[in-house]
């Protein structure tokens, strides 16, 4: 007989062993489970630390390019004002396209025997105030090999006081300009500075070298010899980095930090893009950014209390420093809930069934029997729950992956079906259109049958009340099907039996639990006895799946607004590019033709004006939609923008395929439209190109088809014409006006006429007006108003004003010589002569070398040249005056006619404009404006000359109202200098031999 503490002992052997099996078994798979999710988890929290770091370096590589450009303006052969420099920074808009940007500059390269050049260069820039220009130097002061000093800044407004800084004067940034010199590259400040206005906020400073044009700079030497200087830029970081993870960084579960990881070793200029680099600890001065910090949230300290982060360091080097962006975030919000609760689900339901088995195991002991076999039912439903729940795992783990949604689905079906024993699958759903269609299937792979019966499933689509499906989606609950003893009223039923399918089961999902109509059926060969568990299974599953749909369809959706315009549906600009680029790679390969077409809709602004947006939306939206249904499937309509459209038509046989179809776009949107309760009227204009003739790239065709769109358009709306190489000779004329007045001074082209004015009252000659002419040896004579305009904008009229001064003051001494009396010489300025440095020294030099009286001189502006800066004008004519020369304003009253200006101005004279005289005497109107202009001059002691006076009635009516002078045909047309000189000797004598007045 045993004793009784062996009896005794062999009671716990039994539970203790189920108990420690069970809990093993529990936790080896709960931490399996762990170990799978925190790895997925990780993965995902990696790939969007990759892309924090990329955004954070595309950053910095959008304002390095902003730097670049700048470089570029100074890489030409004319030297850049201040005014250029201004506008050029201006018309970047920093504050809206670049938040980040505080201050861009400029910093030449001065040596030490150029420094007081250069400081009085510096305060004689007129684009200075008087007082910043008085007081300009390089600081700090000190004697130096070479000198770096600001000389532009903007904006300027509050930091006058850093014009002169020598930024080589610190001996750290003087290393970092040469090194930047010599290896042509960026090179950042590496230490934080304050952003003026927001001490609390920090900025990083960069620079660029800029070098003389058409130098080589293959080395080192080279680099130095042709070094001009450097551009520059202070930024702030908080609005570099905005909106990097969004806008509410207190909001936001991400967390990042970009930090000063010191120089890097590689030369400067290298670039070294981001990569995962070991973390290590943040030094007192490293951080420049957080965006929890910016936010002001305080629940972003971390503490030792903080939960669990995922944390990854990546780095990357850019102008020789290497940065550091630092992300992390709160395992809470990578793990979703059901991934942290599955480990724990399968490890304590695992105890708890080990548990419950092992007190029932010790209360058998005493019957063996019944408790064993107790035991190994146990055993096989905890088995069975582990399964179920690794099931609902690995669905889990396939469903986060990426992939096309019909395979991953596909997958997941194939893992169930193989755990819970189906031989075939089916995922049906409620499409919009009310139908109920298969939208996923598997089967067993060597079943002919089988795979025919899924075969035809996926042809077949059924109402949302049909069949089982609809039985299924009535009750809410699962539904089992015997396909053998189906009736007829549900085709599938019926060829499942066929197909030796034994046995199906339905498990819907509603709308009440997925915001899509799904469900999952399965069908077996073999009998399926029910299982509650596995239902269960099933059912989370399904819904499982259900949210995956969801979250396909979002990301869909997403990508389909990228693409399409959202008022038309059409495809949009980005869309169109890809077509027409696969269209020229199609093409080229099979050597066909098609037609870019581009469509715009005639006075659209004026319905838009007129009637609103929301009318002119809807006849956009409905001219989309007969475009459409004009086309062929394969043919590709997009919206442009605006009320602009493209079609791209393939396979065309001929030109005349695309006029064809151009006649039936122009005659569709000739057809009325009705847009509420309102019958509009529309034309369009339409402009073709051809693959390959007109282009061989995307760009070009959408170019080309634009010219000759608007070449249709100048032709007379609701026409089409197609691009021909003609279209650019207007572009080609221009280019030959302009190389060839690139040497039409020195060439002698360039030609002085004189047109002379008259005293109204003696009726004697009194003064010229001196005007341009320009012969070219090809073109002829070309009107100023073709070619004044082109020699502005290509910066040639300054030294064009400056020869007509000269030559002008010359032919005036030259009449004197001849006998002729004195008369006053009228020269036309130009805006940019007026916003000429030299202007002053210029005129002061004409009268000392030609000898003429400044009294004998006067300088004609428009309204317009002094209004682009009153108070610098005001300045400037004042110091005219008092050379003595004589300032008048021409062409008054058609530009900005400000009274108070015109009385602050030091002028003498008041040409009124020829557009008012062409209307005396008759016009009322006219009359009015030129009694008033007299008057008002007359007023301000200032004298009246009237241009294009034409007839003698003119004349007459001039007189009356007390004018003073003019000029016009009726006196004489522009003449040369020698022919106005035989004019004025004849004149003078007529006047002599008939004294009195007429």
């Amino acid at each position: 007989m045993p004793s009784k503490s062996i009896v005794v002992r062999s009671k716990f052997i039994l539970p203790l062993v189920v108990l420690v099996l069970g809990a093993a078994l529990s936790i080896a798979l709960g931490l399996a489970a762990h170990q799978e999710i925190g790895q997925a988890a990780q993965q995902r929290f990696d790939a969007v630390s990759r892309d924090v770091a990329h955004k954070v370096e595309g950053r910095f590589d959008n304002y390095v390019e902003v730097l670049a450009g700048l470089r570029a303006r100074f890489n030409t052969a004319a030297p850049l004002t201040r005014d250029e420099f201004k506008a050029y920074v201006d018309g970047l808009r920093l504050a809206r396209n670049f938040p980040g940007f505080q201050v861009v500059n400029y910093a030449p390269h001065v040596k030490a025997a150029d420094k007081q050049r250069f400081e009085a260069q510096m305060r004689s820039d007129a684009g200075l105030s008087a007082a910043t220009a008085a007081g300009f130097a390089i600081k700090p002061p000190g004697e130096r090999a070479d000198y770096y000093p600001l000389a532009f800044i903007e904006p300027m407004s509050g930091k006058e006081i850093f014009l002169g800084t020598d930024l080589g004067a610190m001996p750290d940034r003087g290393r970092a300009l040469e090194l930047a010199r010599d290896a042509d590259g960026l090179v950042s400040s590496g230490r934080k500075i304050r952003v003026p206005g927001r001490e609390s906020d920090l900025g990083l400073a960069i620079r660029l070298p800029v070098y003389r044009p058409n130098l080589p700079l293959d080395t080192v030497a080279q680099r130095r010899e042709a070094y001009l200087g450097s551009v520059g830029a202070g930024f702030s970081i908080a609005g570099m980095m905005r909106d990097v993870v969004g806008s509410d960084a207190a909001a936001a579960p991400l967390r990042f930090r970009l930090l000063d990881g010191g120089p890097s070793l590689e030369t400067i200029g290298t670039r070294v893009e981001s990569a995962f680099v070991a973390p290590s600890a943040v030094a007192e001065g490293q951080l420049l950014y957080d965006n929890a910090a910016v936010a002001g949230s305080a629940a972003r300290v971390e503490t030792a209390e903080s939960p669990p982060r995922f944390e990854r360091t990546l780095a990357f080097k850019l102008g020789g420093h290497a940065w550091r962006v630092e992300v992390s975030q709160d395992k809470r919000h990578v793990v979703g809930g059901l991934d942290m609760a599955i480990p724990w689900l399968i490890a304590f339901g695992g105890l708890a069934i080990s548990t419950l088995l092992a007190g029932i195991s010790y209360s058998l002991t005493t019957a063996r029997g019944r408790a064993q076999a107790l035991a190994i039912v146990m055993t096989s439903q905890l088995r069975k729950g582990a399964m179920r729940l690794k099931l609902e795992h690995e669905i889990a783990r396939l469903l986060v992956g990426d992939g096309a949604a019909a395979g991953v689905i596909g997958r997941a079906l194939a893992t169930v079906c193989a755990h819970l024993h189906w031989d075939c699958a089916a995922l049906w759903s409620l499409d919009d259109d009310g139908r109920v269609r298969c939208s996923a299937a598997w089967h067993v792979g060597d079943d002919a049958d089988i795979a025919r019966f899924v075969r035809v499933s996926r042809s077949l689509d059924y109402r949302a009340d049909e069949g089982s499906l609809g039985r299924a989606w009535a009750l809410g609950d699962a539904v089992r099907i015997a396909p053998l003893t189906a009736g007829p009223d549900f085709t599938r039923d019926a060829l499942a039996g066929r197909a030796g399918l034994t046995v199906g089961l339905i498990v819907p999902m509603s709308r009440a639990t997925a915001r899509r109509t799904t469900a999952l059926e399965f069908f077996s060969r073999e009998p399926h006895p029910a299982d509650a568990d596995a239902l269960e299974s099933l059912r989370v599953i399904a819904l499982q799946i259900a949210q995956y749909e969801q979250r396909k369809r979002a990301e869909r959706d997403l990508l389909y607004m990228a693409n399409h315009d959202a008022l038309t549906g059409l495809p949009n600009r980005a869309a169109l590019q890809r077509d027409l680029n696969r269209a020229v790679q199609r093409n080229t390969r099979h050597r066909k033709r098609f037609a870019v077409m581009f469509i715009d809709l005639d006075r659209f602004k004026h319905i838009n004006d007129t009637l609103g947006h929301g009318a002119g939306d809807a006849m956009i939206k409905a001219c989309s939609e007969r475009l459409v249904g004009l086309l062929r499937g394969e043919d590709v309509v997009a919206r442009f923008g605006g009320d602009e459209f493209v079609l791209l038509l393939e396979d065309l046989a001929n030109a005349g395929d695309a006029a064809a179809l151009a006649d039936k776009v122009l005659a569709c949107c000739a057809e009325p439209f009705v847009v509420d309760g309102r019958e509009l009227q529309l034309t369009a204009s339409i402009g073709v190109s051809l693959f390959p003739e007109d282009g061989r790239d995307a760009e070009t065709l959408l170019k080309n088809a634009d010219t000759a769109m608007y070449r249709a358009k100048d032709k007379g709306c609701g026409t089409y014409g197609f691009y021909t190489a003609q279209m650019n000779a207007q572009g080609s004329e221009r280019l030959a006006l302009e190389s060839g007045l690139r040497h039409a001074l020195e060439r002698g082209e360039l030609d002085l006429h004189y047109q002379p004015r008259m005293n109204l009252q003696t009726q004697v000659i009194v003064g010229v007006e001196a005007l341009m002419r320009w012969h070219h040896p090809v073109l002829g004579k070309v009107p100023p108003v073709q070619f004044i305009p082109i020699a502005e904008e290509i910066g040639l009229i300054e030294a064009f004003g400056k020869w007509a001064l000269q030559k002008a003051c010359i032919d005036a001494r030259t009449w004197q010589d001849c006998g002729l009396p004195a008369v006053q010489m009228s020269v036309n300025l130009s805006p940019r002569q007026l916003n000429s440095r030299t202007l002053i020294a210029d005129i002061r030099s004409t009268l000392e070398t030609t000898g003429l009286a400044p009294s004998l001189l006067e300088l004609e502006i428009t309204e317009g040249a002094m209004m682009k800066n009153p108070e610098q004008a005001v300045a400037l004519l004042q110091e005219i005056r008092d050379m003595g020369v004589g300032l008048a304003i021409d062409d008054f009253g058609t530009g900005y006619s400000s009274l108070s200006y015109l009385k602050r101005f030091p002028l003498s004279t008041v040409k009124i404009d020829r557009s008012f005289v062409n209307d005396l005497p008759l016009d009322a109107d006219a009359q009015a404006l030129t009694n008033g202009i007299i008057t008002l001059a007359h007023g301000l002691r200032m004298k009246v000359v009237a241009e294009g006076v034409e007839s003698a009635a003119q004349l007459a009516y001039l007189r009356s109202r007390g004018c003073d002078e003019i000029q016009g045909y009726w006196l004489c047309r522009p003449l040369p200098a020698d022919e106005v000189c035989q004019f004025m000797a004849r004149h003078m004598r007529a006047v002599f031999a008939s004294p009195v007045a007429a």
